[in-house]
């Protein structure tokens, strides 16, 4: 179906007949606003998406605040009058609107969180790079246009392609973006669309999808995005998900809901995710703070899992592309986890890898040992290397080898590695040495076997095994 394109004479014709809150001139159910308790120690801020308001998040800033929430629902410049306003509107000027308010909020609320909707959410990932943020909830971020299968070019540059010949596109009240057809009306957001304003929104999501925005983004983050979103681009979704290096994350994928999820079919699985989500981190944050608990679950993860840990602790300030390993999603690797409840605190993994000068079948390597700070001499170390071993233990195996920083040798060594190497260099990340480990079957040697290391505790002569092995 073809847009229907108009003139600015139009535009004005429409506007005029939009209903309006006489005293401000914003349009009904875009106004903005602020509920829940003020004296609350916790606030959300609510940040609507392209040529939309506050209302199309739905009922749940009023979940939010009958949770005990200060919710502020903010409604952004060059929105809410007139799409004539928006066109003119720059990337700037939304960005540092969103910046102050979470700084206001900040002066009188003790955890202060970000929920953002399609353009909202881009610009929310800007902001949690920029100013401190306890939780950054993306409900369908647009950090790029779904590609539809008639389209010749992709979306971005069809649009910057036709904005000199095409100013105004209309967007149908009756055809929201949502599989619940009958509410569309319902829904708040400008019918005329400027290609101008289309522009500063993909200046919005481009920033918000760059490395150097993503690297900065370290605080808890929840992902809620349809698979048939129609509007935002789920695979830009997933890939800037990927990419944000925050150990404390989860992604939601709606199978029945389109753009507006907060008004979809799925909307109580998606508030019941948001208040979740919100509840653990007041609770995390007001938690007393001991020293961590003495015992985590182990279990098999996903090379995706391990990555977000693997750069904090072993790959700083390096691109997130550098926790990409050779080998990560071969059937034969497998990745595990150390887990506080579904908060995930140690990794490591184990692959079928020759050390250098070897020939032959039957040698693994033990890389990517990383374990939160605030986990160490807790034995998590050790556990991981346990089911590293344990997952190899079976005939034919030569020896588990790795390559061991310099300061965490006397951990290996207690889990019956020997160092078989001088130190080495690896260039950009430190000093090391080749350590192995020989299984009892190899040969009938007096290797140790590794059924000896379950009372192992890393850290006990002051070696550091967060960040032990690369």
């Amino acid at each position: 179906m073809m847009p229907l394109l108009g003139t600015t004479r139009r535009v004005r014709r429409d506007d005029a007949r939009v209903p309006r809150d006489p005293a401000t001139g914003i349009m009904v159910g875009a106004a903005p606003r602020s509920i829940g308790p003020e004296d609350a120690r916790v606030a959300a801020l609510f940040v609507h998406g392209f040529g939309g308001c506050g209302n199309n998040f739905h009922n749940l800033p009023d979940r939010l605040a009958a949770a005990g929430w200060r919710a502020r629902v903010m409604l952004l410049p060059g929105h809410g009058r007139s799409p004539l306003d928006f066109e003119t509107t720059r990337a700037e000027v939304m960005l540092q609107a969103v910046v102050q308010a979470i700084q206001a909020l900040r002066k009188s609320h003790e955890i202060v969180v970000t929920v953002g909707h399609s353009m909202g959410g881009a610009l929310a990932t800007i902001a949690a790079s920029q100013t401190p943020l306890d939780g950054l909830i993306l409900g369908a971020p647009y950090f790029g246009i779904t590609r539809q299968w008639y389209y010749v070019l992709p979306p971005e540059r069809l649009i910057a392609s036709l904005s000199p010949f095409i100013r105004w596109v209309y967007a149908d009240p009756a055809r929201q973006p949502v599989k619940r057809r009958e509410i569309s009306r319902e829904i708040v957001s400008y019918c005329w669309r400027s290609s101008r304003a289309g522009i500063t929104a993909m200046g919005i999501a481009a920033r918000a999808a760059a490395p150097e925005t993503l690297k900065a983004v370290t605080c808890p983050v929840l992902l809620l995005h349809a698979i048939q979103d129609s509007i935002a681009s789920p695979d830009a979704a997933r890939c800037v998900f990927g990419e944000i290096p925050s150990l404390w994350k989860r992604a939601v994928w709606l199978e029945n809901s389109d753009h507006v999820i907060f008004w979809d079919h799925e909307r109580e699985k998606v508030a019941e995710e948001v208040l979740s989500f919100l509840d653990r981190i007041d609770r995390n944050m007001h938690a007393p703070a001991p020293a961590a608990p003495q015992t985590a679950i182990i279990r098999r993860i996903g090379a995706t899992e391990a990555r977000p840990l693997r750069h904090a602790m072993l790959r700083q300030g390096k691109p997130f592309a550098s926790t990409v390993w050779t080998g990560d999603d071969e059937e034969s690797t497998a990745h595990f986890g150390a887990f506080d409840g579904d908060v995930l605190v140690g990794v490591a993994s184990i692959y079928v890898a020759r050390p250098p000068g070897e020939t032959g079948n039957g040698f693994f390597q033990m890389r990517g040992m990383a374990v939160m700070p605030e986990w160490r001499g807790k034995g998590i170390g050790a556990a991981l290397s346990r089911a590293c071993l344990d997952h190899v233990r079976q005939p034919g195996v030569q020896c588990v080898w790795c390559n061991a920083r310099a300061h965490a040798r006397g951990f290996y060594e207690r889990l019956g590695f020997k160092a078989t190497t001088d130190m080495f260099e690896i260039e950009g990340i430190g000093p090391h040495y080749q350590m192995r480990r020989y299984t009892s079957s190899w040969d009938g040697s007096d290797r140790s076997d590794m059924s000896d290391i379950s009372d192992i505790s890393d850290g006990a002569d002051g070696s550091d095994p967060s960040d032990a092995s690369d």
